[in-house]
């Protein structure tokens, strides 16, 4: 079920905040169809300014998509983007899919999403099994780090290490990690095994605190709509923006402090995470999460931090 329409809980209002929702999909397949028109309409009335628009191109070719391309998305995303202005910057900056492990082959494709972007490409996301230690791979984060272009990981769990040593060969390439490092269940679990299958605490934070110390790394503060149940959440209903900003605190405070609130930053995930809560809900939450932090923090964790690593 995907939720969608007002919010639950009203959350102090964003006062003076602006939002850059630093990670959300695209996309048109037969069964499900989310593209601007769709996303304006989970926006709202809510101070989101800009979208980074991040490539889905597993599920485009699985799901009969009609993409042949890669570079295709990106072109729609500006497409998207451009047809549909408004106080919102939809696909502000575009985070397009290439196969790294191609290595030096790979330039082509980026070259061909660099036309497509028209200016909005800012940056480029591999496959989330890819081998982060491969050479080939490692060529191809060298091509992407040369023109100048962040680099998206789904690295989970342990290989989150392998994202930090990537960083570390490209000091001055945003590696940003996507989705708090948790390895989501899919589908998620039910009954009993649900009760087994929560996300273990002490290893993830651990390895936080190791891969926290790479000063070029990043990470997205969201996902956790992708298997809501391993976060904690076992009613047999959405949960408010409430509840939902307790599941969120443990995991979002502790990159907070471990990172620092300047590599940061706050994502949506949507229309992933539409299948867990709503999207005003979901910022609601996150107001609620930081309510206590000091305004320059939440300038950064809303807005800044996408803004600077996306360079929007």
């Amino acid at each position: 079920m995907e939720h969608q329409g007002p919010r639950s809980v009203g959350a102090a209002p964003a006062g003076g905040l602006r939002i850059c929702d630093a990670h959300q999909h695209l996309w048109s397949y037969p069964d499900s169809l989310y593209l601007a028109e769709q996303l304006q309409q989970d926006v709202g009335a809510l101070p989101v300014v800009a979208t980074i628009a991040v490539e889905a191109w597993p599920r485009n070719l699985r799901d009969g998509g009609g993409l042949r391309q890669p570079w295709e998305e990106t072109a729609r995303a500006v497409a998207e983007g451009r047809g549909n202005p408004g106080r919102t910057r939809i696909a502000a900056g575009i985070v397009g899919y290439a196969d790294l492990g191609q290595g030096a082959a790979v330039e082509a494709v980026l070259e061909a999403h660099l036309r497509a972007g028209q200016g909005r490409l800012r940056g480029i996301r591999p496959s989330g099994d890819s081998d982060l230690a491969d050479r080939h791979f490692l060529e191809g984060c060298a091509a992407v780090a040369q023109r100048g272009l962040s680099l998206d990981l789904s690295a989970r769990g342990e290989r989150m290490r392998g994202a930090a040593e990537v960083a570390a060969r490209h000091p001055h390439t945003p590696v940003i990690l996507n989705h708090l490092g948790l390895t989501p269940a899919f589908p998620p679990p039910q009954g009993e095994q649900a009760l087994a299958r929560c996300h273990r605490w002490e290893p993830w934070a651990r390895l936080i605190d190791e891969v926290a110390q790479q000063p070029n790394l990043y990470m997205k503060l969201g996902g956790l709509g992708m298997d809501l149940v391993s976060a904690g959440w076992t009613a047999p209903r959405a949960p408010d923006a409430r509840e939902l900003a307790e599941l969120m605190r443990p995991w979002y405070r502790y990159c907070i402090a471990r990172f620092g609130a300047r590599r940061c930053m706050l994502e949506s995930n949507f229309p992933v995470d539409r299948r867990a809560f709503a999207y005003g809900d979901y910022w609601d939450a996150a107001q609620l999460v930081t309510e206590d932090l000091s305004d320059l923090e939440r300038y950064w964790l809303f807005y800044g931090t996408a803004a600077l690593a996306y360079r929007i």
